[in-house]
């Protein structure tokens, strides 16, 4: 029962966060792209759906990075993983076993990326931001922002380490690069919805995804399914070693997840 409740709230943080920045979130700035594109950066506008001048369509727009998009994936696992149990023991209710599928299938994708979001954040994205004295480092610094790119990683971490331990198997690896895939996709198709296309044409959130680079352009989603393949290996090995390995019971355990939390968090 622990352990359904763990799942659950994490499942209600996780989005209730997301439906916090759909309905509320005010902030814009302006798109950065590489110096050899051929677009014209636009500036951004993200408007809440309860917020003036924002709609529920336009809101969409707000939940789109590939950060809240992971956050979501995650919490919509643990949402499913605390229900399954709920419903099928302490209600008798058989579970059709598409929705297991489904639910392992979601876990598979949603916990490597966030790792893959956390450690992108503390290595890359926020040493660039600080080292260029970047103006966006501020909103990095927000707590709801640490919280995305911080308690992703260490709730499946926790979940693998301390709690039910959902599996991630290295034989799954076939399932690895299906978010990867989509969200290049879907960045892609929301090119012409973006920002205001009459003035400024499609606009891409980020500089990498910019069909206008060629080569660069395909090398970059190579670049992404194999960071996808590489963080699935090393989600799919913790979790080997914190459920087989690790020694000293639930203190061990405990250590080890905080000193993995703390590889890749900020």
């Amino acid at each position: 029962e622990f352990v359904i409740f763990i799942r659950l709230l994490n499942a209600l943080i996780m989005l209730g966060i997301v439906a916090s920045l759909y309905l509320f979130l005010c902030w814009d700035y302006e798109l950065e792209y590489y110096s050899d594109t051929k677009l014209r950066p636009a500036r951004v506008y993200y408007i809440g759906a309860l917020r003036p001048g924002g709609s529920f369509l336009g809101a969409i727009k707000n939940v789109t990075s590939f950060t809240i998009v992971s956050f979501t994936m995650e919490g919509l696992a643990f949402l499913l993983a605390g229900l399954i149990p709920l419903l099928s023991v302490h209600y008798g209710i058989e579970i059709p076993k598409p929705i297991l599928r489904l639910t392992i299938a979601i876990w598979i994708n949603a916990a490597p990326s966030a790792l893959l979001v956390s450690a992108v954040t503390k290595y890359v994205l926020w040493e660039n931001l600080r080292r260029t004295e970047h103006p966006r480092l501020a909103f990095f610094k927000k707590p709801i922002v640490l919280v995305q790119h911080n308690f992703n990683a260490i709730a499946v971490l926790v979940e693998v380490g301390l709690m039910g331990k959902l599996p991630c198997r290295l034989q799954d690896y076939a399932l690895a690069p299906l978010l990867g895939a989509f969200y290049v996709m879907f960045t892609w198709c929301q090119a012409y919805s973006f920002a205001d296309v009459q003035k400024y044409g499609p606009q891409f959130r980020y500089p990498f995804m910019d069909t206008t680079l060629g080569l660069k352009t395909t090398l970059a989603v190579i670049a992404i399914f194999s960071f996808f393949m590489v963080f699935f290996v090393v989600f799919a090995t913790a979790e080997t070693i914190l459920t087989k390995y690790i020694g000293g019971g639930f203190l061990g355990s405990c250590v080890a997840v905080f000193l993995m939390s703390a590889v890749v968090c900020r």
